[in-house]
């Protein structure tokens, strides 16, 4: 049968150890479904840890890099959709499992649509330290740019997620960089945002991240005296 007719609960629950290899007997791992998934891709999504290993481990090795390294629809790899999940162990699987020589790339490559952002730009959001030190120890550039020159550093400080944002700076992030529409830092983002935490972490690193201003010639606390904090 086509696994593009599994329910999710044929994806997430059903597929125990006894009968995993069963159940994947004849299944095409190129077969998409109607936004351009593969089975692979389903199985992130749904943090489903049994099948992702099982999948990975049923292809051949010039077979696993492509698998990783497939889009869909939307332009996002299994490695993106791992990060926007915040899945640290299906996102070490998917790293142990291509070949070594493919590990930087699949680490640092874009998503192919407009916003341009790499894997530790999905992080912003549910990521975590040990995400960020897996995808640096791959090769993943910490500073890389999106389509509107932010950072990944950028994105978590933006959303607060502090544990991000701890890991990227450990990992020599630039902190003083702007982006390139309205010339924010980090810094910035985070205040705008009300994220005292990330506030705290940044100035701890440097100081003089207060005084940087962006295009409209405002400095980070300008966005603090706005919200009264």
């Amino acid at each position: 049968m086509s696994w593009t007719l599994w329910s999710v609960e044929d994806v997430v629950w059903s597929l125990d150890v006894e009968d995993l290899d069963e159940r994947l007997d004849g299944v095409e791992w190129e077969e998409v479904d109607e936004d351009g998934r593969t089975l692979l891709h389903v199985a992130v999504a749904h943090g489903a840890v049994l099948l992702v290993r099982g999948l990975l481990r049923r292809l051949r090795v010039g077979e696993v890099g492509m698998a990783v390294e497939r889009r869909d629809e939307g332009g996002f790899s299994p490695i993106h959709t791992a990060c926007l999940c915040g899945s640290a162990e299906i996102l070490g699987e998917l790293l142990a499992g291509v070949p070594a020589e493919m590990v930087r790339l699949v680490a640092s490559a874009e998503v192919r649509n407009p916003t341009r952002k790499t894997p530790l730009h999905c992080l912003a959001k549910r990521g975590s330290k040990v995400m960020v030190d897996m995808l640096v120890d791959a090769g993943a550039p910490v500073d890389a740019r999106d389509a509107w020159g932010s950072t990944p550093l950028m994105r978590a400080s933006a959303v607060g997620n502090a544990d991000v944002v701890v890991a990227l700076v450990a990992a020599g992030a630039d902190c003083a960089v702007a982006d390139t529409t309205s010339g924010d830092t980090a810094l910035h983002l985070a205040c705008e945002g009300e994220h005292r935490k990330v506030v705290e972490i940044l100035v701890r690193q440097n100081r003089s991240l207060l005084g940087i201003e962006n295009r409209e010639g405002l400095t980070p606390k300008a966005f603090t005296d706005e919200t009264g904090r």
